[in-house]
């Protein structure tokens, strides 16, 4: 039998609440703002990381991982590429281009004859020949370098070959690698930044007498949708959609700015103690190495043992300050947040036209939308968890008015 009496109440001691069924209409939204604001910070920290790689990689340096032949020296986040001299392969992979640009090998016999000249796997095999074609088609060997399927062609890292030896072996292996290939599309809603609601294949656009068009890619094969979409309608709804997370109802706002400010007390005190624990691990560290360096004056360990301690405990040390910084610099961030979900909430649509360039308009875009669909002739959004709620609320309450009875049948999500 079920007990018709049963209660469940949830405790947030770190925010003070306590919600259950009976609880009042700003308790349930400040619940809500703290979980979407937790949870947009979460994502928006990996975009924020994505940025700083992508940011790598403008100026020159890969931002990837491991290349053969290659070494990276410097601390972490100012580390550079060098060619390892050392290792077998920094020997091998310009005669493997050389070898191949004469014509007189296929990838099969190429991967022989390196393997008779001494060049193995680390498993003591030869190469395969999907290893060597890798290698072969890998621009960063020529100075260059493939960064989410956008080449940049100067790479700060020393070549192994020429550009001239490279771009020739593409030719005779009729993969052509070149910059124009990966040039981004002058579309403002192109570049994945929608997708068929119908098949979710991308939406791909094109321009047809002085319009740009958007339509599902079919990518799959099997989408039924063959509507094109003006992108001037498409603008409209996003206006639309930005009107709708204004706020009206002055009570309404006055709960927005109160959940705001508890959340952002919650997540500096977050911040707060991980720094102190940082700033201890560090102290422990400093300890450390004035030990090591006292057992060496006293001869108590060798040469070697002390470089190699000193190197450990120093990169652990720049770790430690790195991830601080990153926490100073995160509740900053945070703060910055909430006031732009605020601001947003009521100059959306006045911020998105004042924006002056395409890209400046997409990362708006961006901020404020998770995803947005293409269906039919018809877009739907999907908005970022900080605007989801702000969006709801409006809705509810610039329609029916503060309800506590409605807005509490909305929110309150029993666990």
């Amino acid at each position: 039998m079920e007990d018709n009496n049963i209660n469940p109440k949830i405790h947030n001691v770190k925010q003070g609440l306590i919600l259950h069924k009976d609880s009042k209409s700003h308790e349930i939204l400040t619940w809500n703002m703290f979980v979407s604001l937790a949870q947009f910070y979460s994502n928006n920290l990996s975009e924020e990381t994505k940025k700083g790689l992508d940011e790598k990689a403008i100026q020159g340096w890969y931002p990837g991982s491991h290349k053969r032949g290659y070494k990276t020296l410097g601390d972490m986040g100012h580390k550079t590429w060098v060619i390892d001299e050392d290792n077998i392969d920094s020997k091998f992979i310009p005669r493997a281009f050389e070898y191949y640009n004469s014509s007189q090998y296929t990838l099969r016999t190429l991967t022989k004859k390196l393997y008779d000249e001494g060049w193995v796997s680390s498993t003591g095999k030869p190469l395969s020949t999907g290893e060597l074609h890798k290698i072969l088609t890998d621009p960063f060997f020529c100075g260059e370098f493939l960064w989410h399927s956008k080449l940049y062609i100067k790479g700060l890292h020393p070549a192994m070959v020429s550009k001239e030896l490279f771009y020739s072996v593409q030719d005779r292996m009729t993969r052509k690698i070149k910059a124009g290939k990966y040039r981004k599309h002058s579309f403002l809603f192109g570049n994945g930044l929608m997708e068929c609601g119908n098949c979710g294949c991308a939406v791909t656009w094109e321009t047809a007498k002085g319009h740009n068009y958007g339509h599902c890619t079919n990518h799959k094969g099997q989408c039924s949708q063959r509507k094109f979409m003006r992108e001037e309608k498409v603008q409209e709804q996003i206006l639309g959609f930005l009107d709708q997370i204004k706020i009206d109802n002055p009570r309404l706002l006055e709960w927005v700015r109160k959940a705001l400010k508890e959340a952002h007390k919650s997540e500096y005190d977050y911040h707060e103690t991980t720094i102190k624990d940082l700033d201890n691990r560090m102290n422990q560290i400093d300890k450390r190495l004035s030990i090591i360096y006292d057992d060496r004056v006293d001869g108590l360990i060798t040469k070697e043992q002390y470089e190699k301690k000193r190197m450990q405990y120093e990169m652990e040390l720049a770790e430690l300050l790195e991830a601080k910084e990153k926490h100073h610099k995160a509740d900053v961030d945070y703060r910055q947040l909430g006031m732009n979900i605020f601001e947003l909430s009521q100059k959306g649509r006045e911020i998105y036209e004042t924006k002056a360039t395409m890209e400046e308009k997409r990362e708006f875009l961006n901020f404020v939308f998770s995803n947005l669909k293409l269906e039919g002739e018809k877009i739907v959004p999907t908005f970022q968890n900080g605007f989801e709620v702000v969006a709801l609320r409006a809705k509810s309450d610039n329609v029916q008015g503060c309800q506590d009875s409605n807005l509490k049948k909305r929110f309150w999500r029993p666990l």
